[in-house]
């Protein structure tokens, strides 16, 4: 039984896998256009992932300290019930998690953007030929 359940695993997995990767757009097949609709998008993804990024660090930051300064106050309380965690504890854990979940999303994000970007850049290029010195279609060229 585990076997059969193993290979329905692997074969579903491997439908998803494959369609994904056929449902990606070609570049080639873009008008400019749309290329360069596509790289104001992945300007607008890099920019947003950048931000999260800034953002978990500074939940991990902020949550590390509210930990440490929870732990010197535990330390330092001579009582019977200091060495017990309290809500700092949890606030601290809670920003440290969210600040690692929000870095594991954000820098894939940000990897994904610049890839496109580039490829988009790679592909627009085909639209300025070289010696072309026009900007918006208006420009003027000179050939010897």
């Amino acid at each position: 039984m585990k076997k059969l359940n193993a290979i329905c695993f692997l074969v579903f997995f491997t439908i998803t896998v494959h369609a994904q990767i056929n449902n990606k757009t070609k570049f080639n097949e873009l008008s400019q256009d749309q290329l360069d609709l596509a790289l104001a998008k992945s300007i607008k993804t890099i920019k947003m992932a950048q931000i999260w990024t800034a953002v978990g660090i500074g939940l991990v930051i902020t949550g590390s300290v509210v930990l440490v300064d929870d732990m010197n106050n535990r330390r330092s309380n001579t009582a019977i019930l200091g060495g017990l965690p309290t809500s700092e504890t949890a606030a601290g854990i809670l920003m440290v998690t969210g600040g690692v979940v929000t870095e594991l999303i954000a820098i894939p994000v940000s990897i994904k953007g610049s890839k496109r970007k580039k490829d988009l850049e790679i592909e627009l290029v085909k639209f300025n030929p070289k010696g072309s010195s026009s900007i918006n279609g208006i420009g003027l060229k000179l050939r010897f």
